[in-house]
């Protein structure tokens, strides 16, 4: 793992560790039998996709690079990494000047106040090249609702996602307070049986 971050630079501690941490891969390299000295590829262990991608990111963050593509970096992780490769990696690029051309259909992503321009590719080509809010105002051509289209899109798996966990939440609830009763009505159940020596309870 550490010689393909380093990629035969010169190794320093902190810069490596900071760029392992803004790749989010701190608790990956805790799982690895070796750590970051796990041979990872054909002849070691196998890295998932998402892996795969936050180790190449890292390698360009050690690099500190003038310019840096990454290709959907953020599509085989889920909505919680992407957000903090979002917020950590990307934006940690874009703060030492370095130029960052990320190709991704997180089309959420377009409004944020460091990405610069926006390039639309159709069938291979740039098609349209502006920032955010003037490719939201073009008319006539569709693309301004296509675009607004792939965004609610793209925004609408979290909403599901945080939808589940609010009704998973209220279950949860719903559940402790049904055991909550359940007790009470031993405990009364219990009060009666003491006056009754000869009644028993079912078992549950």
């Amino acid at each position: 793992v550490r010689s393909n971050v380093l990629f035969e630079r010169p190794f320093d501690r902190e810069r490596y560790a900071r760029a392992l941490t803004l790749a989010v891969l701190d608790t990956d390299l805790a799982l690895l039998p070796a750590g970051d000295a796990t041979v990872v590829g054909e002849a070691g262990v196998q890295l998932s996709g998402g892996q795969r991608a936050r180790l190449a990111l890292a390698r360009a963050l050690y690099a500190d690079a003038d310019a840096v593509f990454l290709d959907d970096v953020l599509a085989a992780v889920d909505a919680h990494t992407g957000r903090a490769l979002w917020d950590g990696a990307v934006v940690e690029l874009l703060a030492r000047g370095s130029a960052v051309v990320l190709v991704t259909h997180a089309l959420q992503l377009l409004s944020h106040e460091r990405v610069s321009r926006v390039a639309v590719v159709r069938g291979g080509a740039v098609v349209a090249c502006d920032t955010w809010r003037q490719l939201r105002a073009r008319e006539g051509d569709g693309l301004e609702d296509e675009l607004m289209a792939h965004a609610t899109a793209a925004e609408a798996p979290a909403s599901r996602a945080a939808s589940l966990e609010e009704d998973e939440r209220k279950d949860d609830d719903d559940f402790a307070e049904h055991d909550e009763a359940e007790g009470d009505d031993a405990a009364d159940n219990g009060d009666d049986d003491d006056d009754d020596p000869g009644m028993s309870l079912p078992s549950v």
